[in-house]
């Protein structure tokens, strides 16, 4: 015997047929119906069948409670729609088939052929016919898969084949196939932009080849592929034969490629609203029941797939659980979230002890996960990497076409691109499992990532976005408005032109090499007068829109290319300038050994009014496109806290604000809140207001980092040769020594809490000194930092104190803002007064960094300066990350006192 199972929802037109089919030969009828108001149940019962009512949950999930929770007597089960029907042959063979004991029959389930009807017309070919499908299966032996439109039955064992086809018929006429069909158009594409793009994981590997295959081009060759409708049309009425089923032929396949073409029209919808925050993607992770017109929906949770929205991350009521990496690029990172509040953040070059660092962040992801995990890759809901490599292909192919000479180093490019493409693997590898456990990677442009690491940590509700910096995924530029969750893109810059690589060529000419020196040109230009700003305007014009161009004959981005080293280890960037540039100033360039003269210092200050002028008409032109007064700011080129001073200074706008990480390394933490927010649709509730995310060290940390780097001290207090190893009675105790220390004239390495997220020493990794002294600056460069003589020092300052002492009050608590010292309090702290009279400061809050705060409260007690000169706690490498880094700094150099926690270490 075989019982049926038909799902329903007011087929009055259709069910009547359904049913004479298999009228007197089957035995038990489920008809489940989910508020049929045509008359449905009525026609169900009066051919015997036994209505359910159920609230919708889609059809897989109707049909797997079904087949779950009723009552069936058979051995068999027959599943139908209502629109389709048992021609007589496809009864004797079903029939065939239940009349042998179910042990002896090896198939688990049978597929049957199905001939359509269009327009009430059979169509017998266009890759339409023969078509089967999985309807006859052994009781609890199979399911559907989760999936909201072309559900397959999950079977592991083996099927058979029925090829007397069964007939679909649709009996509602050509408006209602047309709705239905544009129903499953929207479905598909939410389907599709789960599995591409939030990384839903439901997949079936239990289904027929054909229809992995039909999955597979589904998934990722159609959405890509340009006139996908057009391809399908041709492949149908072409290819299989579709020509010869006559005028209904031409109009179904004309149908079904209009079908595709809106599934990908659909799909690019959602997925350019996903990355200007226009959809809610953790509703369309929760949404997509294939829903019948009209129909009384039933509540569904959502899926719980790696990458999808759900209540909970990896560890139920927290939240998803976010990674995000910045991978082969300079500033290599990774920062760690837990239900949008960032955890962790930090820097590979902080553990590998390489500045700037590039390649892939092992070390970093490693340490995030086990803040955010507990160190298990698998429990985290989503992995966000700060690249996509497929952004502006066309640009990229076109611009590499028509310029020869860029072809070996776009090969140089295909190859760094092909490591971002397999970052499963280095993942895996990294984190000790398999590439199949690696979570979904959401691949996010770069300067979105650059935008989102600002604007999402901004307390602005709305705002002007802006990033510069020199290029990632071939754009310099990026000009955005940010809303809530959203990021809405206005305009771009595009290589070759870029503010940032024009300023590298500068600094490369002025006798800097190194990746990353542009801060030495930046503290150079206060030496210098803005005499050749005209000249070096010529380079780099501006553009009425508010943008701007590089002049190319100065540059060699397209004449010759440049090399760019993204391998593990520091990145290397080749010279980026041509002679054309050398001819313009006069001069050959400086060789780094060679001595910096006026010159240098005046080519500094103008390259910084130029960049400063193309800065300012950048933000101007947003403020007209959107009349916003806040701007969050990223990118590299964010960094040049003389240009953000100014800005402030200069305009009407009313607040700017830069994360610490504006840098690359920054994206890490732009693309998981991006994914957070954007892709997956939470909320903000996320606001940055200091800057200590990254490791952090134990008392038993700091007594085995004093054991092995001072003898015979066993990492107890004592007297050790000329060092001194003591522990503090509380936090007032440290403060007070400490302040009296630097206000006696002593260098004090501090070393509290957790290190500091960005390139900025910020109260925890910090050198720290008396800014009153008019020799603290060279006794800084020269004997213990090892640096050039030129470079200023930086002021920390009580955020309460800072309108008594600048001319400017904005709070800055970052240190990525220059401003002008008032004249009268100049010769107070010369120190950290440049000889512009500015001062890049940070300021200080009792709030957010209250034993900071308390340290140069003790300061200005004993001295009347509420300011302590602060400085990176390095020399000449990256900023100390362990304790142990941190003594080894200490004994090396002439600092005279190192604060470890509550152990201060100082000189007999």
């Amino acid at each position: 015997m075989i019982d049926v199972l038909i799902i329903t929802h007011n087929e009055a037109l259709n069910l009547p047929h359904c049913l004479a089919s298999i009228q007197g030969w089957t035995n038990r009828i489920y008809v489940i119906d989910s508020g049929s108001t045509d008359g449905t149940q009525d026609i169900a019962r009066s051919f015997g069948a036994e209505v359910v009512e159920h609230a919708w949950e889609g059809y897989a999930r109707q049909r797997n409670w079904a087949l779950s929770e009723l009552e069936w007597e058979s051995p068999w089960t027959l599943i139908l729609d209502a629109d389709e029907m048992i021609p007589p042959d496809v009864r004797s063979r079903l029939e065939e088939i239940a009349s042998h004991p179910v042990d002896s029959i090896r198939e688990d389930g049978f597929l049957i052929n199905r001939l359509t009807f269009f327009m009430d017309q059979p169509i017998r070919r266009c890759g339409y016919y023969p078509s089967y499908h999985l309807r006859f299966i052994k009781r609890g032996r199979g399911s559907y898969e989760d999936r909201e439109v072309h559900e397959h039955v999950v079977m592991t064992g083996p099927r058979g084949y029925v090829s007397e086809p069964m007939l679909h018929h649709d009996r509602r006429g050509l408006e209602h196939y047309v709705a239905k069909h544009n129903r499953y158009s929207t479905l598909e594409a939410q389907a599709l932009f789960r599995e591409i793009v939030l990384g839903d994981r439901r997949q079936v590997s239990h289904m027929p080849a054909a229809a992995r295959r039909r999955r597979w081009l589904k998934k990722n060759v159609m959405p890509r592929a340009p006139f996908s409708g057009l391809w399908r049309f041709l492949y149908m009425y072409v290819f299989r034969l579709g020509v010869l089923d006559g005028r209904v032929g031409l109009e179904f396949c004309r149908f079904i490629s209009m079908y595709d073409s809106l599934v990908s029209l659909k799909l690019r919808d959602l997925r350019r609203r996903a990355r200007t925050g226009g959809v809610d993607a953790a509703a369309v992770a929760a949404s997509g029941l294939a829903t019948p017109e009209g129909v009384q929906v039933a509540p569904t949770p959502a899926p719980a797939t790696a990458g999808a929205a759900r209540t909970g991350g990896g560890s139920g009521a927290q939240g998803p659980k976010i990674v995000g990496v910045s991978v082969f690029h300079g500033d290599a990172a990774a920062a760690g979230l837990i239900d949008g509040q960032l955890v962790t953040g930090v820097e590979e070059e902080r553990f590998r002890r390489i500045k700037h660092w590039a390649g892939f962040p092992c070390r970093a992801l490693n340490h995030c996960l086990a803040e955010t995990t507990g160190g298990d890759l698998r429990d985290l809901d989503a992995l966000a990497v700060a690249r996509q490599p497929r952004a502006h292909f066309w640009r990229k192919a076109l611009v590499t076409l028509t310029h020869p000479s860029l072809v070996p180093h776009a090969t140089n490019r295909v190859k760094a691109i092909s490591r971002v493409n397999t970052l499963e693997q280095s993942i895996a590898s990294c984190c000790g499992v398999a590439v199949n456990e690696v979570p979904k990677l959401h691949r996010v442009e770069h300067h979105l990532s650059h935008i989102a690491s600002s604007f999402f940590c901004s307390p602005f509700e709305e705002a002007m976005c802006l990033t510069v910096d020199g290029f990632g995924d071939f754009v310099s530029t990026m000009r955005a408005i940010g809303r809530g969750n959203r990021i809405e893109p206005l305009d771009r810059v595009f290589y070759p032109n870029s503010l940032g690589v024009f300023y590298t060529a500068i600094t490369q000419y002025i006798g800097f090499p190194h990746y990353g020196d542009e801060y030495k040109m930046m503290g150079l230009a206060g030496y210098g007068e803005p005499n050749l700003a005209d000249k070096l305007g010529q380079v780099v014009p501006a553009l009425d829109n508010g943008q701007f161009r590089l002049d190319q004959k100065y540059f060699r981005l397209l004449r010759e290319g440049v090399d760019m080293t993204w391998d593990d280890g520091e990145p290397d960037l080749g010279l980026v300038y041509t002679d054309a540039l050398e001819k313009l100033l006069g001069q050959p360039p400086r060789k780094p050994d060679e001595e910096l003269t006026q010159f240098h210092k005046d080519v500094a200050a103008s390259a910084q009014r130029v960049y400063e002028q193309r800065f300012f008409n950048l933000v101007r032109t947003l403020q007209k496109m959107t009349g916003l007064k806040t701007l969050a700011l990223a990118g590299g080129c964010a960094l040049n806290s003389l240009a953000n001073g100014r800005l402030l200074e200069q305009s009407d706008i009313q607040d700017v604000f830069i994360q610490p990480a504006a840098g690359d390394g920054g994206t890490s933490l732009g693309a998981a809140l991006y994914v957070h927010h954007s892709v997956l649709g939470y909320p903000r509730q996320f606001v940055m207001t200091h800057s200590c995310w990254g490791p952090q060290f134990e008392d038993g940390d700091i007594r085995q980092a004093i054991a092995e780097g001072i003898p015979d001290s066993g990492g107890r207090d004592g007297a050790y040769g000329d060092v001194v190893v003591e522990t503090a009675d509380g936090d007032q105790v440290i403060c007070d020594r400490i302040a009296q220390a630097i206000a006696d004239g002593q260098v004090v390495g501090w070393y509290q809490g957790r290190s500091e997220w960005g390139p900025r020493a910020l109260g925890n990794r910090s050198i720290l000194a008396d800014p009153r002294r008019d020799d603290m600056q060279e006794t800084l460069n020269v004997k213990i930092k090892r640096r050039e003589s030129f470079r200023p020092f930086a002021p920390s300052i009580l955020e309460e104190r800072v309108s008594d002492w600048f001319t400017l009050s904005y709070p800055d608590p970052f240190m990525l803002k220059v401003y002008p010292i008032k004249p009268d309090r100049q010769s107070q702290i010369p120190a950290v007064t440049h000889v512009d009279g500015t001062g890049r400061l940070q300021t200080v809050s009792a709030e957010s960094r209250p034993l900071y705060h308390r340290l140069i409260s003790a300061f200005e007690q004993r001295t009347g300066v509420p300011i302590i000169l602060n400085t990176s706690f390095n020399e000449n490498e990256p900023i100390v990350n362990t304790p142990g880094e941190a003594l080894a700094c200490f004994l090396r150099t002439k600092m005279d006192w190192l604060v470890l926690n509550n152990v201060l270490i100082h000189r007999t």
